[in-house]
């Protein structure tokens, strides 16, 4: 199966959704139910009636060869510029197994032009093994033997150090204020839901699947692979996905701040910034603008630090705002004026 729309979003704040298969899968069998013929990718489209809905397909095959995670991740890249995906406010980003370190490594990498873009990320995390797999460990001499370049990469322990190094990264990189980035992350109860295996560890277990996020979420009865295939709309992981995308929607549009009649600007954008746990600085700007003040009490908003700093300086500034820039950067808010 090629990379392909499900659906094409109806809705400017409505998110677009994109699945992420995972390794010796593709985006029509990896996400498919066959006892019940359900199609995730599907139910989200129904079930978020003004979303989009895209499945990106890569080359994972048993024999995939050279082809790498980094190649993937390019390639995933290709196609959200391709299909302007990133011009959406806010992209949920629903990753099985490899998918998760593909699309770790496209933000962690593409990071300044998602922030330019100023879109919102969400990431859903499926069994993603971020801190690489133990059975990995297991199979290593048939995965070198095969040349297999994305399980070469799934090792658990600090000497894969290319994996280590993309934790690192992606952790410093959902530090920061801009992309704003959100996750959950599902974990796989067993290796198989039958009597005799219940002591053996998951392909991808608890702590190595659960690294980034708050409030992670066992899916009951599920293995490595059933946990990307809900049987239908009730299904506890189809149900945590729609949640997910629904809460994303409501914070991204509803960071306000009230400013009361005489607050100046610099007071303003410094309640905002203590809020945040920011600093501030604002080069080119006067003591007689920074004083300015507003005649009535106002109410500032927007999706992410930078644009509720350019709320107020329309409010405070009204034609002139465009003479300003507002930008964030390692949690310091700069406002500058014009030369």
């Amino acid at each position: 199966m090629d990379s392909q729309w499900i659906k094409p979003k109806a809705d400017a704040t409505a998110p677009t959704v994109v699945f992420v298969h995972g390794i010796m899968s593709d985006g029509a069998s990896g996400w498919k139910n066959k006892k019940t013929g359900a199609y995730w990718p599907q139910l989200a489209a129904d079930e978020l009636s003004d979303a989009g809905v895209y499945v990106f397909s890569y080359h994972s095959q048993f024999f995939g060869g050279r082809f790498r995670v980094t190649d993937a991740s390019d390639a995933l890249w290709d196609e959200l510029k391709r299909h302007n995906i990133l011009q959406s406010r806010i992209v949920v980003f629903v990753c099985h197994s490899m998918g998760g370190i593909v699309t770790r490594r496209l933000l962690v990498q593409r990071q300044g032009e998602i922030a330019e873009q100023g879109t919102v990320i969400g990431l859903f995390l499926v069994a993603s093994p971020s801190a690489g797999s133990r059975w990995a460990n297991f199979f290593y001499p048939v995965i070198n033997l095969l040349r297999h370049a994305q399980a070469q990469i799934l090792k658990a322990g600090e000497d894969n150090q290319w994996l280590t190094t993309l934790g690192t990264d992606f952790r410093n990189l959902i530090a920061q204020p801009k992309p704003m980035i959100r996750g959950k992350e599902l974990i796989e109860e067993r290796i198989a839901y039958v009597w005799f295996l219940p002591w053996i560890r998951p392909v991808v277990s608890r702590d190595e699947a659960d690294r980034y996020f708050p409030h992670s979420r066992v899916i009951p009865r599920s293995n490595h692979s059933s946990i990307a295939k809900p049987a239908n709309a009730q299904a506890e992981q189809h149900l945590l996905l729609t949640e997910f995308a629904n809460e994303l929607v409501r914070i991204s549009f509803s960071t306000t701040l009230e400013l009361p009649a005489g607050m100046t600007f610099r007071q303003a954008v410094e309640t905002f910034a203590g809020l945040e746990g920011c600093t501030t600085q604002y080069p080119g700007l006067s003591q007689a603008q920074l004083k300015t003040t507003i005649q009535q009490d106002a109410e500032v908003g927007g999706p992410d630090i930078a644009a509720v700093v350019e709320c107020m300086v329309a409010v405070y500034f009204g034609s002139a705002a465009p003479t300003f820039r507002v930008t964030v950067q390692e949690c310091v808010i700069t406002v500058e004026g014009a030369p």
